[in-house]
């Protein structure tokens, strides 16, 4: 096992020095069409969010309903214990 461990250090190493590893980057705000990264204006193109629905009153105002009367998460796998009545609907 330490040699499989030794030769993925090595190998990440190489990557990193051949500037092939993901840096993740995180957003100054919500998730919209034009967001702020590390301090600039961009474009969101990589986003479900590109008709900025996620920021709509009318769609928050439903989920934080949802959360209070469901909590959360399903708390399981919907086969087993998951599905809700709201699912159904």
């Amino acid at each position: 096992m330490r040699e499989m461990t030794e030769f993925l250090g090595r190998e990440y190493e190489e990557m990193e020095k051949q500037g092939l590893t993901w840096v993740i980057k995180s957003l100054n705000g919500p998730s919209e069409p034009h967001v702020e990264v590390e301090g600039k204006k961009c474009l969101m193109l990589a986003s479900n969010n590109y008709l900025d629905l996620a920021n709509h009153p009318k769609l928050k105002e439903a989920a934080i309903k949802a959360i209070e009367k469901y909590g959360a998460g399903a708390g399981s796998d919907w086969s087993i214990a998951g599905t809700m009545d709201v699912h159904v609907e």
